[in-house]
């Protein structure tokens, strides 16, 4: 008795294992779409299965999400055949900076005709994100990333309200930066992002956000704007987030502005009162106290320092990467400074870390993501997961490559450098001590910035008008 083939007697289950090998990105990093479309066309069993593979994490770039928007967007999600049903991760990254690149690779500013096509929402009509949510029932992962560089999007007021309020119960880990997304306005309901998020966070077990002004509304509305428990003589119950690992903020742009305005009659970036990075800290502190966060890795809120130095004329100031560790109740600061590139165009960054290490890459981003614990990472085929679903051994870990970030170590090659060397290394050469390292401090809200240390045998050059200059030795005039 003849018998068919024996690919077409496999299990469905071998039959996505194989269909995912087959998807995964080839060792150059480019995708093998080409390869899951040919197992799409080969026959209807094959499509079914191949289709949940496609799908099953959706990477949306400028490129792709126009495209992507017009196949999704209702009418068809009348239709019975729904292949976002099987999604379970959806990445969208818009980044204004890459739509112009030179043949050699290299980024330019976008045009004026592009950065018209970006505010205008042409190129991104977010608008279109909560149908195509409605699709993806299934959903566990969502990260959004608007990166515009010298442009801005300016979206209604309740356009981001509405895409989270679009996330399906099932959504539990969710990644927003979006600090070029210009959605702050006066409001109240969707138009509040915090109230929004304060709805989901208790279902979620990963969270980033890197967004315009917030306030302790994230964590619970009855918290004040600067974070304190209100009185009135009502006992106040804390919520509790019993699924929540990791809980990163990342206040870098907007940690100096005022929280959302109380009865949000006003834009807050108009408001007055405790600055953000004042006001999450002391309200995190208290929630984390009373048992708010039972299972909590990383609870983390993540700023540079750079607009927090008190003079810009005292040359023993350093700027700093500050980590606050809202579970130990400390602040790690890393001090970074500019290095010379390879060229003059060009420039890296180095950044001390509390064991001593010196590290050194020409994205300053690369460092942020380092200060942040790595709580997101992007793998090859573009999707963005939290470590936490990555950890070593686990199922998505088999399936992913990650894309390390361009950070080396002192030692590991820029003294090789042709213009190898900053005036802090000079000075400490000179010195014969180290200057300046990154510090832990016991407190949560204490934004002093780092100074340089003065060795003994040196001293400060101080100006007519009382500016602290460079490091001289004793016996130099002043």
């Amino acid at each position: 008795m003849a018998s068919g083939p024996i690919i077409d007697k496999l299990p469905r289950e071998l039959l996505i294992q194989i269909f995912e090998e087959v998807s995964k990105p080839l060792p150059d990093g480019s995708n093998s779409h080409n390869a899951i479309l040919s197992c799409l066309l080969c026959c209807r069993r094959w499509h079914d299965v191949a289709q949940q593979v496609l799908y099953h994490e959706v990477v949306l770039y400028d490129k792709t999400f126009k495209p992507f928007i017009q196949t999704f967007s209702p009418p068809f999600i009348l239709s019975p055949n729904r292949p976002l049903e099987w999604t379970k991760s959806l990445t969208i990254y818009v980044d204004a900076l890459g739509c112009s690149i030179t043949p050699e690779g290299e980024r330019l500013h976008p045009s004026p005709e592009e950065v018209i096509a970006y505010t205008n929402q042409t190129v991104l009509p977010l608008h279109i994100v909560p149908p195509i949510l409605l699709q993806m029932p299934n959903l566990t992962t969502f990260s959004m990333i608007v990166m515009l560089g010298c442009c801005d999007y300016d979206a209604p007021a309740e356009l981001i309200g509405r895409i989270l309020s679009a996330l399906p119960s099932s959504c539990v880990n969710l990644e927003l930066d979006i600090d070029h997304v210009g959605f702050n306005a006066a409001g109240t309901g969707l138009a509040h992002v915090c109230e929004v998020l304060a709805k989901i966070l208790p279902r979620l077990h990963d969270l980033r956000l890197s967004m315009g002004p917030i306030c302790p509304a994230l964590l619970c509305p009855k918290f004040d704007r600067e974070g304190g428990i209100p009185g009135g003589g009502k006992p106040f119950v804390p919520p509790v987030f019993p699924h929540l690992r990791s809980l990163v903020i990342n206040l870098s742009d907007f940690g100096n502005t005022s929280p959302c305005t109380e009865d949000r009659l006003e834009p807050p970036n108009d408001s007055e009162g405790t600055c953000v990075s004042m006001a999450l800290p002391i309200a995190l502190r208290q929630l984390c106290l009373l048992g708010s966060f039972p299972v909590i890795r990383h609870l983390w809120l993540v700023q540079t320092n750079h607009d927090q130095c008190p003079r810009s004329d005292d040359l023993s100031l350093y700027d700093s990467l500050m980590r606050r560790n809202i579970v130990t109740g400390k602040t790690l600061l890393m001090p970074h400074v500019d290095l010379p590139g390879a060229n003059l165009d060009e420039h890296c960054y180095m950044m001390r870390t509390l064991d001593g290490r010196q590290l050194i890459s020409n994205v300053f981003d690369a460092l942020v993501k380092f200060t942040e614990g790595y709580a997101w990472q992007e793998t090859l085929s573009g999707t963005r997961l939290p470590s936490a679903v990555l950890a070593p051994g686990s199922a998505a870990d088999q399936r992913h490559a990650i894309i390390e970030d361009e950070i080396a170590s002192f030692d590991g090659g820029y003294k090789a450098h042709p213009h190898g060397s900053c005036a802090l290394w000079d000075l400490e050469r000179m010195t014969g001590h180290r200057l300046i390292w990154a510090v832990e401090r016991d407190q949560l809200v204490d934004v002093a910035p780092l100074h340089e240390w003065t060795p003994p045998g040196w001293k400060r050059v101080i100006g007519d008008n009382g500016e602290i200059g460079p490091l001289v030795p004793d016996d130099a005039p002043n």
